[in-house]
């Protein structure tokens, strides 16, 4: 009976597992498309991988073969990670992560100081800002470094050589799902390889982290091998020093840790562990320390008080997006008292909590002002990997079983230490109040999106305050985040806060922060501690211009679509942006589009002139539905029964009005026109110095 019961878990994992492959391999499918044929092998092979172990679910095939048919199944999801990451590792940057840690690899190996913070702007100014950045409260971006030297020195390889730094943080991806395989093979878990399997799917989403700029796998790694190697206190100290020198957040996990060591192994035991660990942690950093002792210390130790947004799906989002005036140190606060509640139970229950150390920062980082996923999606690895260890007997036996008045008065404790933090001491404070938005448009004329407003705020400095003071805006606006913005829709404006009201226009910052029509939303007006919202329940505008984006603004560093409201297309053929525009050079046709109202009453008024320059065939058309008003540099051969050809060697100025004239002339169908850029063959075209104006 106990051995039919074993078989029956065996196929039942057999089938968990045959399902998983095949969403995988869906997945992977959808990843790579049709023309990467070496990946849609590796598809293949999983489907019949999966097809083979239902069969193997309902019959008696041996165990050696089931065996070699989940470690080979092991191997191509292995390899399907590998060609799927490479394939979406490229030059873009989204996360500001990584350009601070090659910034500062690279400045290191100049023989200069990173942490020193005017170092680091010299190279940031020269930097395309990421998507995904640190907004500071007092205006622009972080780009200083805050982690500890590791950090830096990783990314030496990558700046030397000349590699892309995402291939590093991929190298730790594949080190940590080995050493979680062998860690489970050596613990003979067999039955749990359809668990490996999960964590290699689950990899393919830390992949996504790593191709933006996330780092954070390489600390989990170190981490890891440090818990694998702790019956080695030496081995296991110098681990875990390594994984605290590339980021502070082991640290959470620290006091836990060596108190599990002290429990199983010994006072000595955990007094060496933490003794490597110190040496370790301090060999790495030491050439900064060196290079300069004060700035090292200021950086890495400020990482929790740096004053940038509040950013995350945690609690804290009641103080950073209006619903009440928290102040972010009470978030500080109240994450201490939860680290020191949390070691205070896993001392006393200890025998209960025994294997919690990787699961109580989860829940520590949830009370940070701060919380993104990434902050908390690695736990969960690092608990799969004390799930062998796990003794559920022993758990079993001695439940866990806290007394209601130890968890009251521990409770009235937090909120004493806390409470003080709550509502931030506004006394000889400056204030700001919106008492409106007045005015707005869309000047960009992309339909849909507003690019500017006029916002009324009223400004009072407090004591010791400047009269007049810099201020930024950010909104939230009623609909879900756009291009996964999670900073929101940051605005500027080009003046300063006077006492008294105030009517300042403001503007998006980049294109994903243009904001949607019809949408209500919150708007914050901020800068350093100051604060002020104000709600609005929608506003539209039509669109200034009759083509959308004519000026070029806005650029969006996307292959297809470079600016808003228009859209690349050709083959073999290369893009740059320029200080006003845009330069492709071809060796096919190339074309670049954006729609037009060519029916609006206002277009004979209209005026849009360009710089325009280029070499063999280049020039602009205006398409009517697939009949064309063509201005070229040369001739070209063309359809003369859909197009309306002119050469001209100055093309600057583009004529709408006599386009719509042929148009009407030729009866051409207006219902849908675009204006056209095309590039040919062999060629190159650069246009610059956008002009759309009214007569």
């Amino acid at each position: 009976m106990i051995i039919l019961i074993g078989m029956n878990r065996f196929r039942s994992w057999d089938v968990a597992l045959s399902i998983t492959l095949i969403i995988y391999a869906s997945v992977a499918w959808l990843s790579v498309g049709y023309d990467d044929l070496a990946a849609l092998i590796l598809v293949w092979i999983e489907l019949f991988t999966a097809a083979f172990l239902l069969i193997q679910s309902v019959t008696s095939i041996s165990v050696r073969t089931r065996g070699a048919l989940i470690y080979f199944s092991i191997l191509t999801s292995l390899l399907l990670l590998v060609t799927i990451s490479v394939k979406y590792v490229s030059s873009s940057q989204l996360e500001d992560e990584i350009l601070i840690q090659t910034n500062a690899a690279y400045l290191f190996l100049h023989g200069q100081d990173p942490y020193v913070k005017a170092n680091m702007l010299k190279l940031f100014s020269v930097s395309t800002v990421p998507i995904f950045n640190t907004p500071a409260l007092t205006g622009g971006y972080v780009y200083y470094l805050i982690y500890p030297g590791l950090s830096v020195l990783l990314f030496l390889p990558s700046v030397y050589f000349h590699f892309y730094p995402a291939y590093v943080i991929i190298t730790f991806n594949f080190l940590s799902i080995i050493l979680l395989i062998e860690y489970y093979r050596r613990q003979k878990m067999q039955l749990q390889v359809p668990l490996i399997i999960t964590i290699v799917m689950v990899s393919a989403f830390y992949l996504g982290f790593t191709v933006a700029g996330v780092s954070s796998i390489i600390w989990v790694f170190f981490l890891a091998a440090a818990y694998v190697s702790r019956k080695n206190p030496y081995i296991s100290g110098a681990l875990f020093g390594l994984s605290a020198a590339y980021k502070q957040d082991p640290i959470i996990v620290l006091p836990f840790f060596i108190y599990f060591l002290y429990k199983e192994y010994g006072t000595l035991h955990a007094g060496k562990f933490v003794g490597l660990a110190s040496a370790s942690f301090l060999l790495v950093n030491l050439p900064f320390i060196i290079m300069g002792p004060y700035a090292w210390f200021t950086s890495v130790l400020g990482v929790a008080t740096q004053k940038v947004i509040g950013v995350g799906f945690g609690p804290s989002i009641l103080s950073f997006a209006g619903y009440i005036n928290i102040s972010p140190l009470y978030f500080i606060a109240l994450l201490i008292a939860a680290e020191l509640v949390l070691f205070y139970f896993y001392a006393k229950y200890y025998n209960a909590l025994k294997w919690s150390f990787f699961a109580f920062p989860a829940l520590v980082m949830l009370l940070n002002y701060r919380v993104l996923i990434s902050y908390l999606i690695y736990w969960p690895f690092l608990i799969m990997l004390v799930l062998p260890d796990v003794n559920i007997l022993e758990n079993t036996i001695k439940p866990l079983r806290i007394k209601r008045k130890v968890f009251i008065a521990i409770s009235i404790i937090i909120v004493l230490i806390t409470a003080g933090f709550m509502v931030p001491v506004q006394a000889n404070h400056s204030t700001m109040k919106i008492n409106g938005i007045p005015e707005y448009g869309d000047n960009l004329s992309v339909p849909g999106y507003l690019d500017y407003m006029l916002v009324s705020i009223n400004y009072e400095p407090g004591n010791g305050d400047n009269s007049t003071t810099p201020v930024y805006f950010r909104i939230f606006p009623d609909v879900g985040m756009q291009n996964y913005n999670i900073n929101g829709l940051l605005w500027h404006t080009p003046v300063k806060l006077r006492p008294g009201h105030n009517i300042v226009p403001i503007y998006p910052d980049n294109y994903y922060d243009l904001l949607p029509s019809n949408v209500s939303f919150n708007i914050e007006a901020y800068y350093g501690k100051v604060s002020t919202f104000f709600h609005s329940s929608g506003i539209y505008a039509s669109p200034k211009y009759p083509i959308d984006n004519p000026m070029l603004l806005y650029p969006s560093y996307d292959k297809a679509s470079p600016f808003p409201g228009w859209t690349l297309y050709g083959k073999n053929y290369s893009f740059n942006y320029t200080s006003s525009g845009f330069l492709i050079r071809s060796e096919g046709w190339v074309y670049i589009e954006s729609p037009v109202d060519i029916l609006n009453p206002n277009i004979s008024n209209f005026t849009l002139s360009y710089r325009i320059s280029g070499y063999g065939v280049y020039g602009y058309s205006i398409d009517f539905s697939g009949f064309n008003y063509t201005v070229s540099s040369t001739k070209f051969e063309y359809n003369s029964n859909t197009t309306f050809f002119t050469i001209s060697n100055n093309i600057s100025l583009v004529n709408f009005t006599e386009a719509r004239d042929v148009a009407y002339e030729y009866k051409w169908p207006m219902y849908s026109t675009t204006f056209v850029f095309f590039c040919g063959p062999n060629s190159y075209i650069s246009v610059g110095d956008g002009n759309a104006t009214y007569r």
